[in-house]
């Protein structure tokens, strides 16, 4: 989202399971080596009849920040961003368009 642009929050959309989906098995194809403690749909839209912002959160279990380094590149050539917030707990990728999705790795 820009600066400036309200966030949405809209009822449950049964789509959003099957995004985080096909997230998880483009993230598994990309980055499956480093993927240590599995791939899961979080936040609001992981909650069957909640309202929510209409962006899937994604957490992935990996050994290390440190050894995790190398798919920041790989995460960039599948549209991910990494935008370094709180670098010592997570790494933290988002992939920005209409049918978003945030990754964090920790």
């Amino acid at each position: 989202m820009s600066d400036g642009e309200l966030i949405r929050v809209v009822p449950h959309d049964p789509e959003w399971a099957a995004r985080f989906e096909r997230e998880e098995t483009l993230l598994r194809a990309t980055i499956g080596p480093w993927i240590t403690g599995g791939v899961h749909h979080v936040g609001s839209t992981a909650v069957p009849g909640l309202d929510a912002k209409p962006v899937i959160d994604i957490a992935v279990g990996v050994e290390g920040l440190e050894a995790a380094l190398p798919c920041i590149d790989l995460l960039a050539a599948i549209d991910y961003v990494y935008a370094p917030y709180r670098v010592k707990v997570m790494h933290w990728f988002c992939k920005p368009s209409p049918r978003a999705a945030h990754t964090t790795f920790t």
